[in-house]
């Protein structure tokens, strides 16, 4: 080689080394042009500390678990939850999410039960509330976590005191919402890791978007040694498999009773003779019946106009908690709620007349005044409604749990 090529070459070593370099450094960003970290990309398993903030007992965003999240790649996961603030006065016990690749088993430290059911497919999404409330797809699919069909997601990038990240939003598609006002949760991920280290879920309320609960993430620990038998399913000492409460027989005359609407109107259930009517069961103070009115609302959306009522009727719950949550939620969810003034009570319509003990449940009647069914809340939940539904012609949009989108 002449001297003059060998100049040539030496000239350009170093920019053909930037080049590389910057190639190399893109192979873990994805199509949203997030840089997940190399050590998430490519780790055998993961282990990660979470803590939710939620609000309790209307005394605004606190510490209400500790969650520690175990996952061994592909699609092993250990989530348990620990509660490190009372409720309503009380220790609510530990709660554990296990899925050992071939089934996922969710045990509730609120009711004691536990259930059992098929691993979700790869890229689907889970049907687990403690699964739900925990971070665990964006880091189970490696930044690709799916979307759900009612959710729009965007990426972007943004200063977040004094670091840059990347924001990932998804946004609840409501209808009749003002803009800028529908519900969602953010992901924030450090530009300088390429970690999440937090997620926000806001709701509007009052006419504005409030924060309803956060989830911090630390303490990362990739490739340790965490066994198999971690996974192995153990129910905890007196637990007992889930089985759906003794509610009204189907076929059985829907009791009539008496509740009233935020104005003080008297509202029976005999006033919807004729129509099909879906009931549904819930408090104010139940975190659970929360997270599913979204649901509810979009079945009203749905068959609003056809002949059906949706009728959530609160329960087990005081009179200022009721009108204080009218007041936030009158632009959120359209459909009619009315309260029920036995409160706690044995006189409740709840447990007096529809054998309920837990909520959410809902019952659907038909035009006649018959049981059609009645469930309490749980994965299955929108299959019975919609199963229902249909037995009395009524057809609504199943939300597709198979194919949910791709995100990042």
């Amino acid at each position: 080689m002449n001297s003059s090529k060998l100049s040539i070459t030496k000239k350009y070593v170093p920019l053909l080394l930037i080049i590389t370099c910057f190639l190399l450094s893109g192979k873990n960003a994805n199509a949203s042009g997030i840089r997940w970290s190399n050590q998430l990309l490519y780790a055998r398993s993961l282990e990660v500390h979470e803590v939710l903030s939620d609000q309790i007992d209307t005394k605004g965003l606190m510490p209400f678990f500790h969650t520690t999240v175990k996952i061994v790649y592909p699609n092993y996961v250990w989530v348990q939850e620990h509660t490190i603030t009372k409720y309503q006065g009380k220790w609510i016990p530990n709660s554990y999410y296990v899925c050992d690749g071939r089934h996922q088993y969710e045990y509730s430290g609120w009711s004691g039960t536990y259930t059992k059911e098929k691993a979700p497919q790869q890229g689907a999404l889970s049907q687990s509330m403690i699964y739900d409330m925990s971070v665990v797809a964006p880091l189970l699919y490696r930044g690709n976590a799916p979307v759900a069909p009612e959710y729009t997601r965007t990426v972007t990038s943004e200063k977040f005191h004094y670091r840059w990240v990347w924001a990932i939003t998804d946004t609840l598609q409501q209808k009749n919402i003002k803009k800028g006002l529908n519900s969602f949760s953010r992901i924030l991920v450090d530009k300088a890791t390429g970690l999440p280290f937090r997620k926000d879920m806001y709701q509007p309320e009052n006419g504005k978007l409030k924060l309803i609960f956060r989830i911090a993430l630390s303490n990362y620990v990739f490739n340790s040694d965490i066994p198999k038998s971690q996974f192995k399913w153990i129910p905890p000492a007196g637990a007992k498999p889930f089985a759906p409460p003794p509610l009204l027989p189907v076929g059985s005359a829907a009791p009539n009773f008496t509740a009233y609407t935020p104005d003080g109107k008297a509202v029976h259930l005999s006033d919807y003779k004729g129509k099909i009517v879906v009931l549904d069961f819930w408090a104010t103070w139940c975190i659970p019946c929360q997270h599913s009115l979204p649901a509810l609302e979009k079945l009203y959306q749905q068959v609003k106009g056809k002949n059906v009522v949706v009728l959530g009727v609160c329960v087990w719950d005081k009179q200022e908690a009721f009108d204080k949550w009218v007041k936030a939620k009158s632009n959120i969810y359209h459909f009619p709620v009315v309260f029920d003034t036995a409160g706690t009570g044995k006189n409740s319509i709840a447990s007096s007349l529809y054998k309920v003990t837990g909520i959410p449940t809902q019952y659907v009647i038909s035009k006649k005044g018959k049981v059609v069914t009645g469930y309490m809340n749980s994965s299955q939940s929108e299959v019975m409604l919609h199963a229902a539904l249909a037995s009395q012609g009524i057809i609504v949009q199943a939300t597709p749990e198979q194919s949910p989108k791709q995100g990042n």
